[in-house]
């Protein structure tokens, strides 16, 4: 119908039509249309215009839209049979069926043998209840289209309704010489042959479609029925169990050959502990625990295709009150596009005996608005009855993967955890996997873990175990729980190069172009020469493209193609990567995408195998620059990547390339942050000051972020200020505050202030004493715990440069400096120096941490640089009026 209509059209219209058929985006599409219309000039021309407006309005957010463009196109012409269709579905979806049916029957009178039109009238017909009528229609229709097998096959179904053995015989005749589908028409004869009681005429039939296609499972479902029917057991089972060998997450056959098989416990299912065991559990000694986990187990069975089924057993216990009530309700997550979960049991063994089942159990979406984060991810959650504590919580549930297919090929990876922050008697993992299959495991954070792994039949068995796991215990700025937990990794890839290999045939498809790629990647570089200007040009563009994830499906690894997000305006962070990647290669500057393991996420561990399971992020890099950029990083320059990638393990992808790195982690002095206070001291303690600080590097987004908007400048500065100099009044003037280069990321961000401090001076005695420098309580805010047990988390490393220019009243002397300090070592730098210059004293300042990370062991030692760094800068001048 398309090649049809674009044969009557003049060329350039039909492509414009053409292309808003096919855009995946809907405002692309409206914008082709747009085109076309400003391109059309005949009445065919229009006419085709008006059509593809009028289709792409009715499946928009107010179809009504579509109704005059559809008056428009039969306006053209009366008796289009495009528009009269489409006019009499907006009827239908009006809910005034009768009206689309004599929009129809006007139609069909007009124009009596137009099949679509006589097509459309049958089902118009058939809705509202007058089926004789179409039933005199739809012959009218046969008898302009005999080669259409869906009337015959209707036919065929009245014939064995009126058990007319020989009306059925010829209907399935003609249904066999129109239909092109063997196996459609081989299952509709034995369908018929079922209904008529003969069955080896059914059994002849689908045995002539397996020759045709041994592999369809309806056909082999439909052979199983049969043999069942005929109690054939043994037969019905082998064909049932064929079906599973070709798609082994087929939930229902599995569960029927279950039912009609021997009663046995499924494999996966035998691992769980009974409830004697589970009690005996409950009375050992409590050692303190808010709550303690009895059992946590998961058995994993991998398939031949890589699809999964997964059996957990979970028993818990609330050792008090508080932890009683907060243990009401269990939650676990799953995929919802291609995975069922299946409670099993949910019950709660009271101390007194008494059994109790869990009260209510339901699902919700895992979307996070607040970050335009929207996935098929689901949380399904367990509602218990009042718990006491003591009382002992035990679950079993399966999440089964039903998809159609792998969304990574044959591939399987996951990470599984041993331990939590609370203790675990028994925690065990069970992989179960076809014995052909090359598993690499790893087993990280948790020493002593017993391992075993045999071979039953076909399969192979690996377990992991462990008891008497303790808590891990969380402490202030920790590394993630996905970094530190005991685990399982656990893939099918031989090597990150593998990966890397298998990702790259996924994704480069994505990064074609068309001519609105080329003309966006001249617009956006237009008159730049420099690559470097050029890379800094397309980066800039995609951090300003909206940031929306809608991870559904493949879409959670598949980057969508760039000139999609191009035309959305939006994207998540491999879209926005896949845009740079894109756009640098048009320009002949070659550039990579780049698998992230975030800061978020923790480290990976070393000897970790190969796994998509390990990445969450997607960023892209720039060999010739030796350049990472981050499309999310909105208000960062091309330079500062932001913290959660510094020092990130990462996976670069591309044409050959596949390279397992370590995103790089800047130094202080990449981030600095410089300021000038100058502050003319009051005879009454308070103080006028001017203010000036640039900041650059991986805190300027912020900084950018929190002074974008005018209108809360002033307010935000003021608040701002105080740290540094307590209260303080911005004077009113325009120029009190002065906001440079919030907008421009790639230069540092600048900002000046003056105003009055109130409170400058604290009173000691009958002098004045004043702060000289800015100190960030690092003993407070990093260094609080007296030991650790696990490393401690810097942060992004940066360095901090004042000058303070104190203006002492007339008269007033300096009773004590602050002292000279200049510490140097392995965990950083600060400094402190002042003098005096007449009535002026100039105190500088700096304090730079070069380690992002600190281990349990340099603890104690970074402990006292922080402490010396607070006494250093927290030292005050003592003048006397």
């Amino acid at each position: 119908d398309l090649a049809a209509r674009a044969a009557e059209l003049e060329p350039t219209v039909a492509r414009l039509l053409l292309a808003g058929e096919l855009a995946e985006d809907r405002n692309l599409a409206r914008a082709w249309v747009e085109k076309a219309r400003g391109r059309a000039r005949t009445d065919r021309e229009r006419l085709a215009v008006e059509n593809a407006g009028a289709k792409l309005a009715r499946t928009g957010i107010h179809w009504p839209d579509a109704v005059p463009l559809y008056d428009a196109a039969l306006a053209i012409d009366p008796d289009d049979v495009a528009a009269t269709l489409g006019r009499a579905d907006l009827f239908v979806q009006a809910g005034l069926p009768r009206t689309a049916l004599d929009v129809l029957e006007r139609a069909v009178a007009r124009s009596p043998r137009r099949p679509a039109l006589l097509r459309a009238l049958v089902q118009q017909l058939r809705a509202v209840g007058r089926e004789v009528e179409a039933d005199e229609v739809e012959a009218r229709w046969y008898a302009y289209r005999a080669d259409d097998p869906a009337f015959a096959a209707r036919q065929v179904e009245r014939a064995v309704m009126r058990r007319d053995a020989a009306g059925a015989e010829r209907w399935l005749a003609r249904l066999g010489s129109s239909e092109p589908d063997l196996v459609f028409a081989r299952s509709a004869a034995a369908s018929a042959y079922r209904g008529l009681g003969e069955r080896s005429k059914a059994r002849a039939s689908l045995e002539a479609a397996l020759e045709a296609a041994p592999e369809d499972v309806a056909t082999l479902r439909a052979v199983a029925d049969l043999a069942g029917e005929e109690g054939k057991r043994d037969e019905q089972l082998r064909h049932l169990r064929r079906i599973l060998a070709l798609y082994p997450q087929a939930k229902e056959v599995r569960s029927y050959v279950e039912y009609l098989s021997p009663p046995k416990p499924r494999l996966d299912e035998g691992f769980a502990w009974d409830r004697d065991r589970l009690l005996a559990l409950a009375e050992r000694p409590q050692a303190g625990a808010l709550r303690r986990t009895l059992r946590d187990l998961t058995v994993t069975t991998v398939f031949s295709n890589g699809l999964a089924s997964r059996f957990h057993q979970v028993a818990f216990q609330p050792l008090t009150d508080e932890a009683a009530a907060a243990a009401r309700q269990f939650a676990f997550g799953y995929q919802g596009d291609r995975q069922e979960v299946e409670l099993r049991l949910a019950r709660v063994y009271r101390k007194d005996g008494t059994v109790a089942e869990a009260i209510e159990s339901g699902e919700a979406a895992a979307n996070d608005p607040s970050i335009a984060m929207y996935t098929s991810g689901r949380t399904f959650y367990v509602q218990f009855p009042r718990l006491s504590p003591g009382d002992v919580v035990e679950l079993r549930y399966r999440i089964d993967d039903v998809a159609q297919r792998n969304e990574i090929a044959d591939s399987f990876g996951e990470i599984e955890s041993l331990s939590a922050d609370e203790p675990i008697a028994s925690s065990e993992y069970v992989l179960i996997a076809p014995k052909e299959r090359a598993i690499t495991t790893f087993v990280a954070n948790l020493p002593g873990v017993q391992t075993e792994k045999k071979v039953e039949g076909d399969q192979q068995i690996l377990r992991f175990w462990a008891d008497d796991v303790r808590a891990r215990t969380p402490e202030p700025a920790m590394p993630p729980w996905g970094e530190v937990l005991g685990q399982v990794h656990v893939s099918t890839f031989r090597s990150w190069e593998e990966l890397g290999a298998w990702y790259w045939g996924l994704a480069r498809d994505q990064l074609d172009v068309d001519d609105e790629v080329r003309k966006k990647v001249r617009e956006v570089t237009a008159g730049l020469t420099d690559p470097a200007d050029k890379v800094r040009a397309v980066y800039r563009l995609a951090t300003e493209l909206r940031y929306v994830a809608l991870e559904f499906g493949i879409e959670g690894i598949k980057p969508r193609r760039c000139a999609l997000t191009l035309a959305r305006g939006w994207g998540d962070c491999k879209d926005k990567a896949t845009v740079i990647v894109t756009m640098l290669r048009e320009l002949g500057i070659p550039a990579n995408l780049v698998l992230v393991r975030t800061g978020m996420r923790g480290d990976l561990a070393k000897g970790a195998p190969p796994s998509l399971a390990a990445f969450d992020h997607a960023i892209a890099y720039v060999p010739s620059l030796d350049l990472y950029l981050d499309g999310t990083a909105e208000g960062s320059g091309s330079t500062e990547l932001p913290s959660m990638d510094r020092g990130a393990v990462a996976l670069v992808v591309g044409e050959g390339i596949a390279r397992l790195v370590r995103l790089p982690d800047a130094p202080p002095g990449a981030s600095p942050h410089r300021r000038r206070i100058d502050v003319t001291l009051g005879a009454d303690g308070g103080a006028t000051f001017t203010f000036d600080t640039t900041v650059a590097g991986v805190n300027a987004s912020s900084w950018r972020r929190r002074y974008h908007a005018a209108g809360t400048q002033r307010e935000r500065a003021t608040r701002d200020l105080g740290s540094f100099l307590g209260a303080v009044e911005l004077g009113r003037e325009a120029a009190a505050l002065a906001v440079r280069d919030a907008d421009d990321i790639e230069k540092p961000f600048g900002m000046s202030a003056k105003g009055r401090a109130a409170a400058f001076a604290r009173k000691e005695g009958d002098a004045w004493s004043v702060p000289v420098a800015t100190s960030l309580d690092l003993s407070t805010t990093l260094t609080a715990l007296s030991t650790r047990n696990h490393d401690l988390l810097v942060g992004a490393l940066s360095s901090s440069e004042e000058e303070r220019v104190i203006r002492l009243p007339a008269g007033a002397k300096v009773v004590r400096l602050p002292d000279a300090v200049n510490v140097d070592g392995p965990f950083g730098k600060v400094r402190v120096e002042a003098k005096v210059d007449g009535q002026r004293v100039v105190v500088k300042s700096e304090l730079a941490i070069s380690r992002s990370r600190i281990t349990p062991a340099d603890y104690a030692a970074f402990r006292t640089f922080c402490r010396k760094a607070d006494d250093a800068l927290s030292q005050r001048l003592v003048v006397q009026p």
